[in-house]
């Protein structure tokens, strides 16, 4: 008989970090909350104001659950093209040394050996510089993302649960906003929000909502945006470190048989 115990231990063990939060909110098991991106950050800041003044922050955490799963399914997108490249350059890498090998098992012949060692050296650089240059266009597309979807999220949970504009704006972090010279309108359009904020004191949480749809509607198309660069890069890093090695190999191949 299995110990149920060190079963249910295994699966928490492979949990992942999101899991993790997302199990913790749904069980209402808010004593700790396992670090997840900045959600955690939010949901634990709402828990103090919960300590703290007595208010009630369950809508507001219920939000930031579905903002989790909506990040997580964007992230899985974004996970799934980096991940997609890596498999078709280990695949045609693959299937030139398994071409290599079948003929020197077929005809008994091989190339020269340091040939070979510069072969491999090549395509381990080219794959190299394929993540290096795919983390890079990631970073640049998507990391101001966090920074915005911090202060958005941020804003519209305080508000929810009725804190004062100052200590919102407070914690909102909304300098992290000012370097990123690409999201110009989205930082026309937090601030405009602010402004009559400070003005009116409350505006309709609907408003927030069109904040965030438009800051993931961006999202969307720098997705887009991120799928062309890649296959680009893609390509040429199958055209620079790929083929090449194919076609040495192949004319090399030829030159042995007498041809």
């Amino acid at each position: 008989m299995p110990n149920l115990n060190l079963i249910s231990l295994y699966r928490n063990l492979k949990q992942s970090p999101y899991e993790d939060f997302l199990r913790s909110l749904t069980v209402g098991n808010t004593k700790i909350i396992p670090k997840y991106k900045f959600f955690s950050e939010i949901v634990q800041s709402l828990l103090q104001y919960k300590i703290k003044y007595g208010v009630n922050p369950h809508q507001a955490v219920r939000e930031i659950r579905k903002a989790s799963v909506t990040e997580r399914s964007q992230f899985l997108k974004v996970k799934q093209l980096i991940y997609g490249g890596y498999y078709q350059y280990f695949f045609l890498a693959s299937f030139i040394w398994f071409y290599f090998y079948h003929f020197k098992l077929t005809l008994g012949a091989s190339g020269p050996t340091n040939t070979m060692y510069f072969i491999f050296i090549w395509q381990l650089l080219g794959l190299a510089s394929l993540s290096a240059l795919g983390y890079f266009i990631h970073k640049k597309l998507f990391s101001p993302f966090y920074y915005f979807f911090y202060s958005a999220y941020m804003l519209r949970a305080l508000l929810q649960i009725s804190r004062p504009v100052s200590e919102v704006l407070c914690s909102a972090k909304l300098h992290h906003l000012d370097k990123y010279k690409e999201f110009k309108s989205q930082k026309e359009r937090i601030y405009l929000l602010i402004q009559e904020l400070k003005l009116r004191g409350q505006i309709p949480m609907d408003e927030w909502d069109y904040l965030i749809q438009e800051l993931w509607d961006h999202f969307e198309l720098n997705l887009i945006k991120f799928n062309k660069q890649l296959q680009i890069l893609k390509l040429i890093s199958l055209t620079v470190f790929i083929l090449p090695s194919f076609l040495y190999l192949m004319f090399s191949s030829i030159s042995q048989m007498g041809f």
